[in-house]
C-alpha cells in the first residue's frame, strides 16, 4: 500500500512537468473567476407606439428623414420581445446593437415605416426579425443566427436586405404577401430546413449577388437553399447581367430554384470555399483542485461555420450548430489528474480544424502560484521522484 501511494504521488508530480514544459498557466482561484468566467449584461427590452417613446428609451434625433431617432450599442437578452415598435412612420436607425429574445421575437415591427437596423447582430427563438405591414424598412450589415427563423415578412413591401449574414437558424427568410423587395450581398447558409423560402402571395422581389449555400442539417446531404411559389420574383439583375453563387450550382447552364414559380438565376455562378477555420485555444492550465466549476473558452472563425465537438479524453461531450464565435465548454469534472480537451469544429464545405488544451488539476499546495514557480516545482518534483525510486529499489 506505501509503494503504490508513493508511485501515485510520482505520476502526479510528473504529469506537472510534463504540462509545464508544455507551457502551463498555473491559476488561483482569484485569477480563474476574473479571467475565464463569462459574463453577461443586458439592456431592458425596448417597446415603442408612438413618437415619445422613442425618446424615453434613449433615442437621439428627432424622428425625421434629415435627423432621425437613433439608437446605439445596446445589449438586449429579453424574456418577451427584445424591440417590438408599433404603429410609427417616423424615420428611425438601430445600430452596433446586440438583440436577442429568449423566448419571443427578437426584433417585431408591426404597421412600421422608415426603419433601418444596421451592424446589429439579432436572435429570436421564435424569429430573429418578424416584419409585418412594414413598408421601406432596411435590415444592413446585420448578423441573424441561433433563431426559428431568422427574418419572416408578413403583408410587408419595399423591404431591402443588404450585406446580412443569415446563417445557423432553423429557416433562413421566409415570406408571406410580400412585395417590391431586395436581397442583395447577402449571405445565407447553414440554415437547417432552408434558406429561403417565398410564397403563393411574395410577387415582384429581387435577389442578387448573394451567397446561398449549404441550408441544410447535420444529418442531410441535400442542400435545400430556395423556394419559390410566387410570382414575377427575379433571381439575377439583368441590367448588370449578375446572378448569386449557389453551393449545389452544377456549372450547367441556369440554376433553378425549387417550388413551382418556374424561377431561374441565368447568371449564376457556383459557391466554394477551401480556407480552414481559424481556433485561438485557451492555453494549458494547471487548476488548483479546490475549483468547482470551470470554463474552457475557444475562439473559432470561419466565414461559414457549421458545426462543432467537443472531446474530453477521446470521447465526445458538447457539440452542436456553429453558431458563434466563442465557443465555451463549463462544468468540466474536476478530479486531481491530467486531462485534454479537443474542440473540432468545421464549415459548410468540410473545411475542419481542431485544437487540443490540457488541464492539469493539482493538489492544493500548487494553489497560486506563479508559471516560474510551478516549474521550479516540476524540475525538484524529478529529483524527488528519482530519489523516491532509488529508496525503493533498496
Amino acid at each position: 500500500m506505501h509503494r503504490e501511494r508513493v508511485l501515485s504521488i510520482a505520476l502526479l508530480l510528473l504529469m506537472v512537468v510534463q504540462l509545464c514544459a508544455a507551457g502551463a498557466t498555473a491559476l488561483s482561484l482569484q485569477d480563474f473567476n476574473e479571467d475565464m468566467k463569462p459574463t453577461q449584461y443586458s439592456d431592458p427590452p425596448i417597446e415603442i407606439t408612438g413618437k415619445s417613446d422613442f425618446l424615453a428609451n434613449g433615442f437621439t434625433g428627432l424622428g425625421t428623414n434629415y435627423s432621425p431617432f437613433v439608437l446605439v450599442q445596446r445589449n438586449i437578452n429579453a424574456e418577451g420581445m427584445g424591440i417590438s415598435i408599433k404603429n410609427t412612420d417616423e424615420y428611425f436607425i438601430i445600430m452596433d446593437c446586440k438583440i436577442g429574445s429568449i423566448d419571443n421575437n427578437g426584433v417585431y415591427l408591426e404597421n412600421v415605416t422608415n426603419g433601418r437596423f444596421e451592424n446589429c447582430e439579432i436572435t429570436g427563438a421564435l424569429n430573429a426579425v418578424r416584419v409585418t405591414e412594414g413598408t421601406d424598412i432596411a435590415f444592413v450589415n446585420d448578423t441573424l443566427t441561433d433563431s426559428g427563423t431568422a427574418m419572416f415578412f408578413h403583408t410587408s413591401t419595399r423591404i431591402l436586405i443588404e450585406k446580412c449574414r443569415i446563417f445557423g437558424n432553423g429557416r433562413g427568410i421566409a415570406s408571406m404577401a410580400l412585395s417590391s423587395s431586395v436581397f442583395r450581398e447577402n449571405k445565407i447558409f447553414a440554415n437547417h430546413e432552408y434558406g429561403i423560402f417565398l410564397d403563393d402571395t411574395t410577387t415582384n422581389c429581387i435577389f442578387y449577388l448573394n451567397e446561398i449555400g449549404w441550408n441544410r442539417n447535420i444529418q442531410d446531404e441535400q442542400q435545400r437553399n430556395a423556394y419559390d411559389y410566387g410570382t414575377n420574383n427575379l433571381w439575377h439583375n439583368s441590367t448588370i447581367l449578375l446572378g448569386n453563387k449557389w453551393a449545389d450550382y452544377n456549372q450547367l447552364g441556369s440554376y433553378h430554384i425549387m417550388g413551382n414559380a418556374s424561377s431561374i438565376d441565368r447568371y449564376a455562378s457556383l459557391l466554394t470555399d477551401t480556407v480552414k477555420p481559424k481556433i485561438d485555444a485557451p492555453g494549458n492550465r494547471v487548476i488548483s483542485e479546490t475549483f468547482v466549476t470551470t470554463h474552457l473558452i475557444w475562439r473559432a472563425v470561419d466565414e461559414y461555420p457549421f458545426y462543432f465537438w467537443i472531446y474530453r479524453e477521446g470521447k465526445v461531450g458538447n457539440r452542436g450548430y456553429w453558431t458563434e464565435e466563442v465557443i465555451t465548454k463549463s462544468s468540466v469534472e474536476i478530479n486531481i489528474g491530467s486531462f485534454n480537451y479537443t474542440l473540432v469544429v468545421v464549415d459548410c464545405a468540410g473545411n475542419y480544424a481542431k485544437a487540443t488544451s490540457f488541464i492539469i488539476i493539482a493538489v492544493n499546495a500548487f494553489q497560486g502560484i506563479s508559471p516560474t514557480e510551478a516549474i521550479l516545482a516540476a524540475v525538484l518534483s524529478v529529483v524527488f521522484v528519482g530519489l523516491v525510486l532509488v529508496c525503493m529499489k533498496r
